[in-house]
């Protein structure tokens, strides 16, 4: 028996998930679209050049379905919050079926402060410990995260690979700014915290520019807009907790 859930949930811009549940483990199939996407493309180009990433010697690129499948598996194997493929079948690649899982956006939504406290640094951290491995997530906006009641929020879909000299700052920004759009005033906090706590002030700035930089470009957006004060109070309040710690 094959059960589907609606596709909608899980279709990207250069992805289409096509879900379903079929035998004991569950299979969940990411299968890259046949037809180009060159406009969508050429849309996150723009961007990206217009957050400042390509600016400042960012690149991005589409990985082909067997890059995905090799880069979603090293980050699962490294214990990441990656969610582990089983195998790759020309463009499909099967997943593990989260049923009860719900996109970032949807489970910040409803969440409470403690649970979205916890999702957002959970997040940041394992991000952190990816950079540490020389790991570059890339593309992580809300619909590329999932929130499993049982094993939290897990990454899928990376369909886009940036690189260059502040892509991991472009990552942690990036980031930062999708859990802002869903928690807002709930996670404000904890995401200034955390990047506060980042030692080069080099990349501060930089994460600085990429937030702005992201507010500015979905400002009249009505699903990841209209938080350009929140986004402002994270960086006042990143760069004060920095202040604070690099005196104490």
């Amino acid at each position: 028996m094959q059960i589907e859930i609606p596709k909608t949930q899980f279709i990207g811009q250069l992805n289409e998930s096509v879900v379903s549940r079929s035998g004991p483990r569950g299979l969940a199939m990411l299968t890259r679209h046949s037809f180009p996407n060159r406009h969508i493309f050429n849309s996150i180009s723009d961007e990206y050049h217009d957050i400042g990433f390509t600016q400042m010697g960012g690149r991005v690129r589409r990985r082909t379905p067997e890059e995905q499948y090799s880069f979603m598996r090293y980050c699962a194997q490294e214990g990441l919050r990656v969610i582990p493929p089983f195998g790759i079948n020309r463009s499909a690649i099967d997943l593990p079926f989260l049923g009860h899982a719900e996109t970032l956006d949807i489970f910040m939504a409803h969440a409470d402060v403690a649970s979205a406290e916890k999702v957002a640094h959970d997040l940041l951290l394992d991000m952190s410990q990816a950079h540490q491995k020389g790991v570059v997530y890339g593309d992580r906006w809300s619909k590329n995260i999932l929130v499993d009641p049982k094993y939290g929020p897990m990454h899928i879909d990376f369909d886009l690979e940036i690189s260059g000299p502040v892509s991991a700052d472009l990552d942690l920004a990036q980031m930062g700014y999708y859990i802002l759009c869903g928690g807002k005033g709930k996670v404000i906090s904890i995401i200034a915290q955390f990047l506060g706590r980042i030692e080069s002030l080099d990349s501060l700035h930089n994460i600085e520019t990429f937030l702005r930089g992201h507010a500015r470009h979905f400002f009249e957006r009505p699903t990841y807009g209209h938080v350009m004060e929140e986004t402002e109070t994270v960086i006042d309040s990143m760069f004060h907790i920095h202040e604070q710690l690099k005196y104490s």
